[in-house]
């Protein structure tokens, strides 16, 4: 069968979207204020924090679900334990005063300065959670190198399992807010040159594509 135009060769995917880099943010920059870094002493020895704890306020979706008798009394605990009580104050006070989706705010702010800047301040005010950070480009990159090359990795075995050559590719669309991460562009840039890069509708594209689909998964839209 010969290819014609509009034929789909081949399709597939990633769950790796900005939200995942505002989480690594959030682990590096954000949980040191909040006690992963602090030192438990109990019963003479010297313990490290559970990292599940700082796992789930990197996901701000998430961190409402801490707020139950059970997690706050492991807090206060941890406060009276660790050799940075003010930290477990921070983080009970981001459980209570409901803070994790203005917290996340702050970064995602950050991280969409960082497509054009070099720097970028990521500060929150709040009368219990003072931050006030500098969050550079070369951080951020590292931070996030990870799932950068799970996307370029995705990319390149995508190709290779699809038996298709990137040389072939006459254009390549991104869209969505990820797509301006500059890591991450520099990566399609590097595959298949500035000439076939296009873009566009970065942060309305998926809302407009589920609205025109809505037909196709409810008829009776």
């Amino acid at each position: 069968m010969t290819e014609r135009a509009g034929d789909i060769l081949a399709s597939g995917g990633l769950s790796v979207a900005g939200n995942k880099y505002d989480s690594a943010t959030m682990w590096h920059k954000g949980t040191p204020y909040f006690g992963r870094l602090a030192v438990l002493e109990d019963g003479g020895k010297r313990l490290e924090v559970p990292s599940s704890l700082y796992r789930q306020i990197c996901q701000w979706d998430q961190i409402v679900f801490l707020n139950n008798p059970r997690s706050l009394d492991l807090l206060w605990r941890l406060e009276r334990l660790a050799d940075d009580p003010p930290a477990f104050r921070r983080f009970q006070s981001l459980i209570k005063d409901n803070q994790g989706f203005a917290l996340f705010q702050v970064i995602e702010g950050a991280k969409i300065a960082l497509t054009s800047l070099d720097a970028a301040p990521l500060k929150f005010t709040h009368p219990n959670i003072q931050i006030d950070e500098q969050l550079t480009l070369v951080e951020f990159n590292r931070n996030s190198a990870e799932l950068t090359a799970s996307i370029t990795g995705y990319l390149d075995r995508f190709f290779t399992g699809s038996r298709l050559d990137p040389r072939d590719i006459e254009t390549v669309f991104l869209t969505g807010g990820t797509s301006l991460i500059r890591s991450l562009r520099a990566a399609f840039v590097e595959r298949f040159g500035v000439d076939r890069i296009r873009d566009g509708g970065e942060f309305t594209s998926v809302g407009d594509g589920l609205a025109l689909s809505a037909p196709l998964f409810l008829p009776q839209v």
